[in-house]
């Protein structure tokens, strides 16, 4: 038997809450795209990211998880398999 090899698997669509109405919309999210800004469809109000965060995924995501930029970068340091969820 040999090692299981580790998995890294990449969510496709993240739910972002909108700080100002608290709603969460579905967003489709990209390896090579990292957003700084979006409008929110239900409210209208243009949403930037934070001075500390990488982008408006890392900040709003409902999960928390960083984007999948910065989960795919650590994938390749840590050289796991990567997969798209």
């Amino acid at each position: 038997m040999g090692a299981k090899k580790r998995v890294q698997k990449i969510a496709e669509y993240v739910i972002l809450v909108c700080p100002h109405c608290k709603k969460g919309t579905k967003a489709h999210v990209d390896i090579e795209n990292c957003p700084q800004s979006y409008t929110c469809p239900k409210c209208k109000q243009e949403v930037r990211k934070p001075v500390s965060e990488c982008c408006v995924i890392c900040a709003y995501s409902k999960n928390g998880k960083p984007c999948p930029r910065t989960l795919y970068m650590k994938a390749k340091v840590k050289n796991l398999e990567i997969r798209n969820i």
